[in-house]
């Protein structure tokens, strides 16, 4: 059962290490999303504490193709002259996690399993013995300013806002009702996420909109639905 969900940014600037000296431009959307991650922990944990340490946290991020990834699998920031892996709690894995899951497997330490949404889409195959949370990683638009790794398009900021609208509802129809061509279009890496996980929830959730922001005209929104 999906009980929680944290909608999180997946920009490896996020990471400190690799974001050096940009705390001024990422420190909020950085605070933001560990807030979401670590209340959702903290529940995870009280509910090992009455029995049930089945509650697990699991992540679904963008990748180049659509496929699952368990306990022991590894993301590596090698390619940004980093010397830094993280690794899906567990152990036997040897897959190599693209590069969105590897930021959400830094933040949400305690995942287990995760999955890659490819731009065809795809519905991952969750059958968790217990709560789960879903930790959901995807940016906006990166088009929303001439500086942006898309350069400028006039129709990023109205896409965005229906993305934070869509959050802020805790329904998952809303999400599933967002254009998923735009988002290709506009190069929101959470476009194709975002649909997957509509077609994994089944009713509404309350919703708390954490940040919203465009740092390097790229759209990181944080959100939590519990």
């Amino acid at each position: 059962m999906i009980d929680g969900v944290c909608f999180i940014p997946c920009a490896p600037a996020l990471v400190p290490e690799i974001g050096r000296g940009l705390d001024a431009e990422l420190g909020d959307v950085r605070a933001a999303l560990a807030s979401v991650i670590r209340s959702r922990e903290i529940i995870h944990r009280s509910i090992a504490e009455i029995g049930n340490p089945a509650h697990r946290l699991a992540l679904i991020g963008p990748g180049a193709t659509s496929a699952a990834y368990g306990p022991g699998d590894r993301g590596s920031f090698a390619g940004f002259g980093v010397d830094l892996e993280v690794a899906l709690q567990g152990s036997g894995g040897t897959a190599v996690m693209p590069q969105a899951l590897a930021v959400g497997t830094y933040f949400a330490r305690t995942a287990v399993r995760a999955w890659a949404i490819g731009a065809n889409g795809g519905t991952p195959d969750i059958d968790e013995e217990g709560p789960t949370t879903l930790v959901v990683l995807g940016d906006g638009s990166a088009r929303r300013t001439e500086k942006a790794p898309g350069y400028f398009d006039e129709r990023a900021a109205g896409y965005d806002e229906a993305v934070r609208a869509a959050l802020a509802s805790g329904d998952p129809t809303q999400l599933a009702a967002l254009d998923a061509g735009l988002g290709a279009e506009l190069l929101a890496s959470g476009a194709p996420v975002w649909h997957a996980v509509a077609r994994l929830l089944t009713r509404t959730f309350r919703a708390d909109v954490r940040y919203a922001g465009d740092p390097f005209g790229v759209e990181y929104l944080v959100a939590l639905w519990e």
